[in-house]
């Protein structure tokens, strides 16, 4: 399946990576790494992960990555990832 980001979750991705990256480059680029890797994972078997519960749609699922959430949506085309945050934040508006 082809695995696509939106400009959102780029975005996403650029500030978070940012934010850590003020204390810590290393950790930045490992954490960008990681969320890649869950990305690529989510491409492969994309109903593995969960139904995003704010919308409980069948194609919106998310996984988990420490205290991030990785959104994406399935489609015939493949994978988009929609938005990448932390948990303890709402899920943003569109």
């Amino acid at each position: 399946m082809k695995l696509t980001w939106s400009e959102r979750a780029q975005a996403d991705i650029f500030e978070i990576a940012r934010y850590i990256g003020t204390d810590n480059r290393s950790a930045a680029a490992a954490w960008v790494k990681k969320v890649s890797d869950h990305a690529q994972l989510a491409r492969e078997f994309p109903q593995a992960g969960r139904i995003v519960p704010e919308y409980s749609k069948d194609d919106l699922r998310e996984v988990l990555m420490d205290n991030y959430r990785i959104v994406y949506l399935v489609s015939t085309e493949g994978i988009m990832i929609v938005t990448v945050f932390e948990r303890h934040r709402q899920f943003p508006e569109e």
